[in-house]
């Protein structure tokens, strides 16, 4: 049986956006009372839940500090958006396999900062519909973003398969019911992505052909 739809992650899956979030992150710091940190910090500490990355980066430990510098770093996304950022190798011909599927993406990030950046490489042809972190607050593992993209596709979560990078991706994905298939060249490692047991897992972006072409039922490839 076919897919219904195949959904995606966005940052460190799609598009290596690592260096732009860690731009993003040393300015919206200096310009708001932590001139201190150094970009090398800033890079190392990206990843996890927002807040508490912007704690750890300006190495405090006010909640509420973190809280308004991550309202802040949403600002900063939105006026500098994701200027260097690429698609990772065998990102585009793979969509290009895969185009007569009904696709999306559920991102961490803000759904307009998204948008620019497919524009801004010629991937938005690709996506019928987008879900960023302003339309659902609850970060991921919560799968509620999926069911939303779902109903934005008019497909069944139970019929999707959900492309990501980290156990947080596998995590939603499995929470709503759909197939997993994980990256490992994103910020997850593979240790940890294999110990979540994604229905595939693969450090090539390619290989998610071969797993859409097997069906719903099909069995995961050896990789």
């Amino acid at each position: 049986m076919k897919y219904e739809a195949l959904l995606f992650d966005f940052d460190d899956c799609l598009l290596d956006t690592y260096e732009d979030r860690t731009t993003t992150t040393v300015i919206t710091l200096h310009e708001n009372g932590h001139p201190h940190v150094k970009r090398e910090v800033a890079h190392r500490e990206l990843g996890g839940e927002t807040v508490y990355r912007f704690m750890a980066t300006a190495g405090i430990d006010d909640l509420e500090e973190g809280r308004r510098l991550g309202a802040l770093w949403d600002e900063t996304n939105l006026r500098m958006g994701y200027q260097t950022a690429l698609p990772f190798p065998g990102v585009v011909e793979t969509l290009e396999a895969l185009k007569d599927y009904p696709t999306g993406i559920f991102s961490a990030s803000l759904s307009p900062v998204v948008e620019s950046a497919l524009e801004r490489v010629g991937l938005s042809k690709f996506f019928g519909a987008v879900v960023g972190k302003e339309t659902i607050p609850e970060q991921k593992p919560s799968p509620k973003g999926l069911f939303l993209l779902c109903g934005k596709l008019g497909a069944s979560p139970s019929r999707c398969l959900y492309v990501g990078d980290t156990i947080g991706d596998v995590r939603a994905g499995k929470a709503a019911g759909m197939k997993t298939f994980a990256v490992s060249y994103g910020l997850g490692s593979l240790e940890d992505l294999k110990k979540e047991e994604p229905d595939f897992l693969t450090d090539d972006f390619r290989d998610l052909v071969a797993a859409v072409e097997g069906g719903f039922e099909g069995k995961p490839p050896p990789w």
